[in-house]
């Protein structure tokens, strides 16, 4: 008898590389695996800085 258990991928943000605060990690792309989650608030900061050094 075999029991299938999806192991769940942790979330990891991909610009501070933090876990915590899965309720805060989004996927605001297409991105898969690790690339993909992001926190809003990472990903605002690096907007803004982004915007800067134009």
């Amino acid at each position: 008898m075999s029991i299938r258990v999806e192991n769940e991928q942790e979330k990891q943000c991909r610009i501070c590389l933090d876990t915590d605060n899965s309720n805060d990690i989004i996927s605001p792309c297409l991105c898969s695996g690790n690339s993909a989650y992001v926190h809003r608030k990472c990903l605002n900061h690096w907007r803004a800085e982004n915007k800067r050094g134009k």
